[in-house]
Order: C-alpha cells, then sequence, then structure tokens
C-alpha cells in the first residue's frame, strides 16, 4: 500500500488551460518513468490517451520499484548480489542474506516503513486535519496542521530545541489517538534524539478545536505541499549526504516526484546553515528553500506537510547501517558500474565508509601505513581533527584504485563494444 490516505494534488500533474497534462511537470529519469505509471495508474491511462504525452515508449515496459502490494521479484529495480563464497559458519542461507540486504538498504526499506505507516490523527471531512507516521516516527505526513511559532524566539546557537513546539501550540482538528501516539514513543532512547525521528516534536501534536485553518488564527497559509527535514553537520560529507538520502527515499514513501514543492529546514538557531543545500536543491524543488526561523513569531497553517525521514535513525540509511558482509546491490545511489571509492582515512570509525561503499557496489581502499599520517591536533578525537598525509603514499593509493577501475572486466567489455562500434562506422 501506498499509505492511508490519498494526496491527489500531490500525484497529479499540472493541467494547462487546454485541460491537457503538462508532462514537463514529471521531473524523473526517463528510465524510472515506468516505475512512476506503475504506482499512479491514472497517469499512465492519460498518457495512453494524450497524444502530447512523451513517454509513450515506457508504457510497453513492466517495472516495479519492489514495494508495490503486487511486484514480483523478476521485475524489481535492483537485486542484491554476492560476491564469493559465503562462510558456512553463517548462520543464514544466502536467499535469507538477500532478502535481508534488500529490506535494510534497498527498496524493500521502503516497503517495510510503508507497512507499518499508522493514522494518529483522523479527520471526519476533508476540510479537516490528518496525521500518519510510520514506527518510531521516523517520516511523518499531515493534513492541514498548525504551528504556534510567536513564541519560538530563535535567537540561539541551539539548532534543535525541543521547546519550539509544545500542548496547543502544534496540532490539527481531528480525533487525535493519543494512546497509539504515545505507545509510539516507547523504543530505545537513541530514536528520540533529534536527528533520529521526529518525537519531540510529535510528543506535542494535539487535535485543536475549532479548525484554525476556518477560524482565521493562521498568520501565514502554505498552500504549496511542504517537505520538513533537519540538517545534518555540514563539515561532514557523510553525515551531510544521509540528508538527501533520506530525502529520496521520503519522496518514495509520499509517492510524489512534482518540483511544485517547498522545502523547509527544520533549524531552531539563527543562523543560514543550508550546508549544500543552495546546490542541491534543485534536484527537489523550484522555488528557494525556506528556513524556520523566517517563521518565528507567527501562527503557520501548512496545507501538506511532510516531516522527511531524518539521518540518524536506529538502523536508517545511511547512518547506522549495517548491511550483512559480501553484499552489494544495485541501490538507489548506485549509477555507475565503474567506480571505485577511497576514504583518505576512516578517523577512528571502522565499518561505516565500507559499508557505504558495499551498499553502492564498489570497491573501498582506505589510507595502510598510519606512520605516514599526520594529525593537527593529537590530543582531539581522530574525527575532530585535520590530518596531513605522505605524498608518496597518497599518489600510491590513488593508483591502486585507477588500476582497480582499469582492469575491471566490465570496463574492458565496454572498450571492445565502443572499439567495435568505431571499426563498424
Amino acid at each position: 500500500m501506498l499509505g492511508l490516505w490519498l494526496w491527489p494534488h500531490l500525484l497529479t500533474l499540472v493541467a494547462t488551460a487546454e485541460g491537457a497534462t503538462d508532462w514537463g511537470d514529471l521531473r524523473l529519469p526517463l528510465e524510472h518513468v515506468p516505475y512512476f505509471f506503475r504506482n499512479n495508474p491514472h497517469l499512465e491511462q492519460r498518457c495512453k490517451d494524450e497524444d502530447t504525452c512523451p513517454y509513450k515508449a515506457m508504457l510497453r515496459e513492466t517495472r516495479c520499484w519492489g514495494y508495490e502490494e503486487k511486484c514480483p521479484e523478476s521485475q524489481r529495480k535492483s537485486l542484491p548480489q554476492c560476491e564469493g563464497e559465503v562462510e558456512p559458519t553463517r548462520r543464514k542461507s544466502v536467499p535469507d542474506r538477500k532478502s535481508l540486504f534488500w529490506r535494510q538498504a534497498d527498496f524493500g526499506y521502503v516497503k517495510d516503513r510503508m507497512d507499518n505507516m499508522k493514522v494518529f490523527c483522523r479527520g471526519s471531512h476533508t476540510s479537516d486535519s490528518s496525521l500518519e507516521c510510520t514506527d518510531a516516527l521516523g517520516f511523518c505526513r499531515g493534513r492541514n496542521i498548525y504551528l504556534d511559532l510567536r513564541h519560538a524566539n530563535m535567537t540561539t546557537r541551539d539548532r534543535y530545541r525541543n521547546d519550539i513546539v509544545h500542548n496547543s501550540t502544534f496540532g490539527g482538528h481531528c480525533d487525535l489517538d493519543k494512546v497509539g501516539l504515545n505507545a509510539a514513543m516507547t523504543t530505545p532512547v537513541i530514536n528520540k534524539r533529534p536527528l533520529a525521528s521526529w518525537m519531540q516534536e510529535m510528543e506535542h501534536f494535539a487535535s485543536l478545536h475549532p479548525q484554525p485553518l476556518s477560524t482565521g488564527e493562521c498568520d501565514v497559509i502554505v498552500d504549496r505541499p511542504t517537505l520538513i527535514i533537519k540538517m545534518d553537520e555540514e563539515y561532514n560529507i557523510f553525515h551531510h549526504t544521509c540528508v538527501f538520502m533520506n530525502l529520496y527515499i521520503s519522496l518514495h514513501l509520499n509517492n510524489s516526484f512534482s518540483k511544485h514543492v517547498n522545502l523547509l529546514v527544520w533549524d531552531t538557531s539563527a543562523f543560514d546553515l543550508l550546508g549544500y543545500m543552495s546546490e542541491l536543491r534543485g534536484a527537489f524543488t523550484k522555488h528557494d528553500v525556506m528556513l524556520l526561523k523566517q517563521l518565528d513569531g507567527k501562527r503557520v497553517c501548512f496545507r501538506d506537510a511532510i516531516f522527511s525521514l531524518p539521518s540518524r535513525m536506529l538502523l536508517g540509511i545511511y547512518y547506522n547501517l549495517a548491511p550483512p558482509e559480501k553484499l552489494r546491490v544495485t541501490f538507489l545511489v548506485r549509477n555507475q558500474y565503474l567506480s571505485q571509492t577511497s576514504c583518505s582515512y576512516r578517523c577512528g570509525i571502522d565499518n561505516m565508509y565500507p559499508d557505504l561503499a558495499r551498499m553502492r557496489g564498489i570497491n573501498y581502499i582506505t589510507w595502510e601505513k598510519m606512520d605516514a599520517l599526520t594529525p593537527e591536533n593529537k590530543t582531539a578525537l581522530p574525527n575532530r581533527t585535520n590530518y596531513s598525509f605522505d605524498v608518496g603514499e597518497f599518489v600510491r593509493l590513488v593508483r591502486v584504485a585507477a588500476d582497480q577501475v582499469t582492469s575491471h572486466h566490465d570496463l574492458k567489455k565496454a572498450r571492445l563494444r565502443t572499439h567495435k562500434g568505431h571499426r563498424e562506422l
């Protein structure tokens, strides 16, 4: 299933004055269009009916991401692959380990989140509010949500204050399952950290009467669907990448890929900390990025709010992920068949970066000679200081990586095909 609430304005493309569909609003790679049609049969039918649809060739494709209700394994976007023999001491068989990998690090992860989506606040009419979330409140979406920031006073350095929202300042006009919401918060303490879930915000979600949108209590009404995200450390590219990876997965959870959306950074500090969002926002929206502090002092009503998966969920993507060993996959982030990743130094974190490389299905190398590595601050934690490297050793590692790529059998095949094509010309 694709969630318990239908959000038609998120799933429907823009219609022109003549009634035809603006297919330019479907901003997806061409190879992903068949998957989108699989989840949106009404748009697939519209493409069949309209002569202006540029995706006619995609209608012949029968593919699915893997999280759909009726998606056979043979039609999935990607399948895990085992490299080499699995140790006989391993308890799980190869099929079991493949299934586990698919659920933890592939589109099976999306399916698991969809399957445990729960409604916590249900409205009686279409003009009412609603709220539904996954387990541990990692992903939530709401309709007609009220947020009172008149006393937020975002003037400090604290990026994730837990006093921004409290009872009666955050909620909607709907019947709240407070018992169910409280039960969703009885999870490991790590899930209650700001970058692990939306718990510290959702625990204050309240049933409001009457509907703020109908009583003129909203100083600002945000009509455009809004993706709300929490930014991780900008100075660490690994942590920062987690933000965008989970934002992309959230689009799948919501089955919405339009760029007519807002991006709102939930940061309670007084700073403009956008990180690489300025450069990457074009992949998600046509509009300027919003900061929470821009709404400081106002009562805000969101027609549609999507609280994106945060970057540091327990067993999330990528943070804290530990996929089964010797498995690799063509996952959401893998676009090239040939690549090599290297980490100059793991900074005392042994498994995180190799896991990232294995998820993407590429080789991994790192610094080997510790006597050729010098920390700037010898008393600081390994991941909290800069390093200088021996130039000769650095060049050697680059050459090792280059040799592994140039000797790859897929690259040799590609070169043979290119050479053959030139000869035929």
